[in-house]
């Protein structure tokens, strides 16, 4: 099997994230603009246009991105694209003041979730391209005043865009804590017992000898050794012989306290800080580990 198939493409949350932003805030940005076309003598054409780019437009987007084989370097031109048609929308509105200073901060909020300051720069540079199609297009026009049937159909875009721009950024920043956790946990950890690996151990280990030090606490250090560990790997196969470290690391865990923190040395070797804990404590822990043996599902009994 092709590894590709099964894995997600690079890019595709990215399309995902830009289709309902874009989606959402073409389809209350459409009240804007049409609330100036409405005032005024609007040729059909532009309001199929206007139409099909808020409520088709964002489809289209989410299928082209799907299926690129790069999705965030196409999503960003998808965005300059929003920008271009953006401007050409203000210049169409003859620059009416609210709904065209409405598009250009949610146009400039876009730009800058997707690509930060400099891609804002971009943005406005490709809005005044879309402005000069419109005046190429159409004739310039200048008529600034805005009623109050333009005002409320503003209030829309100013209320849900922001708010869905918002979730949007909060979902990826949840995500990106997530996944700094993970890696976090993915680094310390040893991936076969769930112990703490021999590096982050030592970690540990020198922080509490350290405190052991300053404040004259008392600690124990435990170690344990699987005997003839190699003859069950060699007899049984490396499959049986994790399997067998494996219930070790479990039986460990089971029974040290919740402040204890074992870890796997390598190979057969377990270690074990119990802060707080007398000489005689680590021996009973791991007496109770030795105890448990007779009933690890393997076919041998360690000794």
């Amino acid at each position: 099997m092709n590894p590709s198939a099964v894995l997600p493409k690079p890019g595709a949350s990215f399309a995902r994230r830009a289709f309902y932003p874009r989606a959402i805030g073409l389809a209350v940005g459409f009240f804007c603009v049409a609330a100036v076309f409405w005032s005024r003598e609007t040729p059909l054409w532009l309001w199929g246009l206007l139409i099909a780019f808020c409520y088709l437009w964002p489809s289209v987007a989410l299928y082209l991105s799907r299926r690129s084989p790069s999705t965030s370097h196409l999503e960003k031109r998808f965005v300059l694209f929003d920008s271009l048609m953006g401007g050409f929308w203000i210049a169409t509105m003859q620059f009416n003041v609210l709904p065209s200073a409405v598009l250009l901060s949610m146009l400039a909020m876009n730009n800058t979730a997707t690509g930060g300051a400099r891609f804002v720069l971009q943005g406005l540079v490709v809005q005044l391209l879309g402005m000069l199609v419109s005046v190429l297009l159409l004739g310039f026009g200048f008529s600034p005043q805005t009623s109050q049937a333009q005002l409320y159909a503003c209030l829309p875009m100013l209320i849900v865009h922001p708010l869905t721009i918002g979730m949007v950024l909060y979902r990826l920043a949840y995500q990106l804590g997530e996944n700094k956790r993970a890696l976090r946990s993915l680094s310390r950890t040893d991936s076969l017992t769930g112990l703490f690996n021999r590096g982050y151990w030592n970690e540990l280990l020198q922080l509490e000898f350290s405190h052991c030090k300053g404040a004259g606490g008392v600690a124990s250090l435990a170690l344990i050794d699987l005997d003839n560990f190699k003859h069950v790997n060699d007899r049984y196969g490396h499959v049986l012989g994790d399997e067998l470290l494996r219930q070790v690391g479990q039986c460990i865990r089971r029974n040290l306290r919740a402040e204890d923190m074992p870890g796997r040395y390598g190979g057969d070797e377990f270690c074990a800080v119990l802060p707080g804990a007398r000489a005689g404590m680590p021996g009973r822990c791991w007496s109770a580990c030795a105890m448990r043996s007779p009933n690890w599902t393997c076919p041998w009994h360690p000794s």
